[in-house]
């Protein structure tokens, strides 16, 4: 399975989509500030990171660049409740997910941005 990295200010969120991924098997880690994310201390690299879009320190899209640059080859996913306003670059972002999410389809979605992954 994969290594998953979940980054989200509001916790209920970020424990929510854990569990549910550590039920798929998934290895999970959970952050609830950009900046712990990126200076995660972990030989292993992510498959995916996953991120709220607005969060207090900088915006989803932002850490997820970064997270790009480091681990060009991970998926990353933006996660949010209100994506009116969201200009995300394709370049960076590989997909958009809107809470609230049904279980069994995010599973879905998430599985197949890996197996395109490889």
């Amino acid at each position: 399975m994969a290594t998953i990295v979940i980054v989200d200010d509001e916790v209920h969120v970020g424990n929510a989509l854990r569990r549910l991924l550590l039920r798929a098997g998934h290895s999970v880690e959970l952050f609830s500030r950009a900046s712990e994310a990126l200076t995660r201390d972990s030989h292993v690299l992510p498959d995916m990171v996953i991120s709220d879009f607005r969060m207090p320190e900088m915006t989803g899209s932002e850490l997820l660049a970064q997270m790009r640059h480091r681990y060009p080859e991970c998926v990353c996913v933006i996660l949010t409740g209100d994506a009116d306003d969201l200009n995300l670059n394709s370049a960076v972002v590989n997909s958009l997910v809107r809470k609230p999410w049904v279980n069994g389809e995010m599973l879905e979605h998430l599985h197949d941005l890996l197996v395109e992954r490889t």
